[in-house]
């Protein structure tokens, strides 16, 4: 009951004591959309380091008032910082096996879903709440399946945020472009509408290593009393596959048309470099602008103090270590499941090899052409 009064409070706040956000231009954005488990963290990481892009963190967009932040900024701030705070948050809130499962920095740029899932109640909603519902499985997930005015306000609210973080960070003065990493490919055509001269890219992977990774972490907290757990639900890994098939669909699409860059997830995991070299070619393309070199760049240099900062590394280690106790649902037990599903239901039996045929073939003739440079 306090929850809205609150948030509306805190948006007033905003509006009236520091109104300048609203005069903040938007102006050749980056947007990272990709499928989650695709390895969108990771690209999203890399991008960070790039000193041209300044995106919102999870946390802002999770609680995107200005008004809270720069008081938490002028009291606690003076005395807690980021990393401090965030070593905290990841040990004492953030569930190990999400840790592991997920490389989870609430002060770095992640996930812009967080403000369609807590404000709007949208956006894949159905497999988030621990209890995935048809009604809302078929009303909540995409954006096209929302009223006119919800779309509006989710295009709005994004941009709002967009426009607070610029404002706050002093992007303007820093010559930097917005950058949002968000999964909801869905969108992507309203926000060209709303940004013409924005960028697209995202990083594509087989479906079925992103189905696989996505049910176990779709586990996490576990599911409500008389739910049953994800990875042994049938009708969780059959919704799970329907759910990507509708997802790569879209994503091919936008790709083949040329309104994203699709960028495979083998080559951004043996040849990180050439992806962004990749990056930075499309948004001067998309941007009209000079060609940038990746190599010799800050961002490269960046990038390499990155790779090598003790507490990263060690993170990454850790992660790596911890990922036998927390593994992906086997193959064979999520086609398995999938299958009794459809029969159980007497619906059609999903063959993921009709699937996701097109999208396999884009990705194949991509690391070809990405081989042949």
């Amino acid at each position: 009951l306090l929850w809205r009064p609150l948030v509306g409070l805190l948006l007033q706040l905003d509006s009236l004591l520091i109104p300048g956000w609203k005069k903040q231009r938007i102006v050749k954005p980056l947007f990272a959309i990709s499928a989650a488990r695709s390895g969108s963290t990771t690209y999203g990481h890399l991008l960070e380091n790039n000193p041209k892009l300044c995106g919102p963190p999870l946390l802002f967009f999770v609680c995107p008032f200005l008004s809270l932040w720069i008081a938490i900024d002028a009291t606690l701030g003076r005395f807690i910082s980021p990393e401090a705070a965030s070593e905290w948050i990841c040990s004492n809130v953030i569930p190990e096996e999400l840790r592991v499962r997920h490389e989870f920095r609430p002060f770095k740029p992640d996930t812009s879903d967080a403000s369609h899932f807590t404000r709007q109640w949208w956006a894949g909603v159905g497999f988030t709440i621990g209890m995935p519902h048809p009604t809302y499985l078929a009303t909540r997930t995409w954006f096209w399946q929302l009223p006119a005015h919800e779309q509006e306000r989710a295009v709005g609210l994004l941009d709002e945020i967009s426009k607070k973080w610029l404002w706050w960070s002093g992007a303007d003065g820093k010559q930097q472009h917005l950058f949002i990493k968000g999964h909801q490919v869905c969108m992507v055509r309203a926000l060209k509408r709303r940004y013409p001269d924005a960028a697209f890219t995202t990083i594509m992977r087989e479906p079925l290593d992103m189905a696989r990774s996505a049910v176990p972490l779709l586990d996490i907290p576990p599911s409500m009393a008389g739910i049953p757990r994800a990875v042994e639900w049938p009708f969780f890994n059959f919704g799970v596959l329907q759910f990507y098939k509708t997802y790569c669909d879209q994503e091919l699409e936008l790709v083949r048309e040329g309104a994203m860059l699709g960028l495979p997830f083998q080559e951004l995991v043996a040849d990180a470099p050439a992806c962004l070299q990749a990056t930075l070619d499309w948004t001067s393309q998309e941007w009209r602008e000079n060609r940038v070199e990746f190599k010799g760049s800050e961002f490269e240099a960046a990038m390499l103090r990155a790779d090598t900062d003790k507490k990263l590394c060690d993170d990454k280690a850790w992660r790596k270590s911890m990922k036998s106790k927390y593994p992906s649902q086997p193959l064979e037990t999520l086609l398995g499941l999938v299958a009794q599903w459809a029969k159980d239901a007497s619906v059609s039996a999903f063959d993921h090899e009709k699937a996701f045929c097109e999208y396999r073939a884009h990705i194949a003739a991509t690391l070809c052409r990405a081989t042949e440079r």
